[in-house]
């Protein structure tokens, strides 16, 4: 796995060894970016079930001023430890270490992009994402994006929130949600 563009371009990344974490590969991380960006003047990202923190890092890569990585796994949390002293980014990144459902309520930022990448599965999908769109961490610009298996079907608007665009990578896909 590696960082695909901006100031840490082809850098490699460490990831877990095993099936306990599904990093975000390459080329979905790529299409992604091209999708919303693919550079940033600024902003915060918020990776979700950040795992290797792979898109937290491309999106300080490509511009972003910080992003924040909520992770639960403990052996998750020190890769991405590793991968944000690789590539010395201390300042801009900030690891929060519990589970995502309960640690975002208690994030103090406000959020360009929110990147949810859960497991395959996850019972709790919907709940979440319907909870994140009407709290105070999102604004009318925030883009919110969702990492799915191909087969999970997502409502097409969640408050606020439409569905913008729906893409399939293999096994994986990307919905893509903004404000109305």
């Amino acid at each position: 796995m590696r960082i695909v563009a901006g100031t840490h371009g082809s850098r490699k990344l460490n990831t877990l060894d095993g099936d306990n974490t599904r990093p975000t590969g390459d080329k979905v991380r790529a299409a992604m970016f091209s999708r919303i960006g693919p550079f940033f003047g600024g902003g915060v990202f918020l990776d979700l079930f950040a795992g290797s923190g792979a898109c937290g890092l491309e999106a300080i890569s490509r511009g972003m001023d910080k992003s924040v990585f909520v992770e639960k796994n403990p052996k998750a949390q020190k890769i991405i430890q590793k991968n944000i002293e690789l590539l010395d980014e201390k300042d801009k990144a900030q690891l929060i270490k519990g589970d995502a459902i309960k640690m975002f309520d208690s994030l103090q930022d406000t959020f360009d992009v929110i990147f949810l990448d859960p497991p395959y599965q996850f019972p709790g999908l919907e709940t979440l994402i319907e909870h994140i769109v009407q709290s105070n961490k999102v604004t009318d610009q925030t883009d919110l994006i969702i990492e799915t298996d191909s087969k999970t079907v997502l409502k097409d608007t969640y408050g606020s929130f439409e569905r913008v665009q729906n893409k399939s990578y293999g096994l994986a896909s990307l919905h893509y949600y903004r404000k109305n």
